[in-house]
């Protein structure tokens, strides 16, 4: 803890490329999804949906903790000195 700040409690860049990373896998599946739909149902389409599900979970659990990281970000930057 730096002047008041506890950095454990703030978020950085890589915080973000972390979920963009996640999104972006998904995003990859989908599209893999759409190709193999093209020639019918195939066999891991429902471990596909699961995929997508857990990594969309994820995503949104680790947009949580960043919205917690920015709001404890503002709250010290507008603290009064």
């Amino acid at each position: 803890m730096i002047n008041g700040v506890n950095f454990g409690k703030t978020i950085n860049e890589d915080d973000i490329i972390d979920i963009e990373d996640n999104i972006k896998g998904v995003v990859a599946l989908l599209s893999a999804m759409v190709i193999a739909n093209d020639s019918g149902e195939h066999k891991y389409q429902k471990q596909s949906y699961e995929s997508l599900q857990v990594s969309l979970e994820r995503s949104i659990k680790d947009l949580d903790k960043l919205k917690r990281g920015v709001n404890y970000m503002i709250e010290h930057i507008k603290a009064p000195t």
